[in-house]
């Protein structure tokens, strides 16, 4: 049997339309998965938490506009005492910019003094 792809109803190979599809994206990054499985079983679009955390995986990461205007920085342990790594965040959009593994001794800005080292 051949069927014609009507484009924006259908898609190939696919088990769902573009618009179920837009409404799961929709419903997974509101609520993330177990709040969204039982939301999408009472659209009558029931998936498992799983699916939504796959659609999330899936969309492609937003636009990254220019070098962030103010820089957030934070420390924390992967293993306490151990190793440690510090995210960098751009403060106005909350996003993450950067995660750097191990801390580093370097001077934060020119002319500023040399960093302590923690005991």
């Amino acid at each position: 049997m051949f069927a014609e792809q009507v484009s924006g109803l259908t898609s190939r190979h696919a088990r769902r339309t573009p618009a179920v599809t837009a409404l799961l994206e929709a419903v997974a990054l509101a609520l993330g998965g177990r709040a969204g499985a039982r939301l999408t079983g009472r659209l009558a679009a029931g998936v498992s938490r799983m699916t939504l955390i796959r659609l999330i995986r899936a969309m492609p990461d937003p636009a990254v506009s220019a070098s962030p205007r103010v820089l957030g920085v934070d420390e924390f342990a992967l293993r306490k005492g151990r190793s440690y790594g510090t995210l960098l965040v751009d403060v106005q959009t909350r996003r993450p910019v950067d995660i750097l593994d191990e801390r580093q001794r370097t001077r934060s800005r020119p002319g500023s003094p040399p960093a302590r080292a923690r005991s």
